[in-house]
């Protein structure tokens, strides 16, 4: 068996982990409630990141279809990935949904000030 393809998919999998969990644990920081550019950006590459474990999940896939990954690591690997890309859906979901909330906080004081 070829060690190659196994090394570049576990490499794979810890570049995917270190791209999810670290802007996960920088965004972690921000408590005031308020959307700034940043906390944006981090929802971009939040995003991004997911879009990677995504496809990387289809790309460990792919691998066993071609068979240079055994069962065992295929399944360990995906766990991970699946795992991520779970947890990084979850957060994108939250953040959506405060913004959203910010965003008609701003639309109802704005038709409030009109009223007045």
């Amino acid at each position: 068996m070829d060690l190659v393809p196994v090394a570049l998919t576990l490499l794979a999998v810890v570049v995917t982990v270190v791209a999810i969990v670290f802007p996960l644990i920088r965004a972690r920081g921000a408590d005031d409630g308020v959307a700034t550019a940043d906390e944006l950006s981090d929802l971009g590459r939040m995003r991004e990141a997911r879009n990677e474990a995504l496809t990387a999940i289809m790309d460990l896939d792919d691998e066993l279809e071609r068979g240079n990954v055994s069962e065992g690591e295929h399944r360990t690997a995906r766990v991970l990935l699946v795992r991520r890309a779970a947890a990084l859906i979850r957060e994108i979901e939250g953040r959506e949904q405060i913004l959203d909330e910010e965003i008609e906080r701003a639309v109802q004081l704005s038709r409030e000030r009109r009223r007045e």
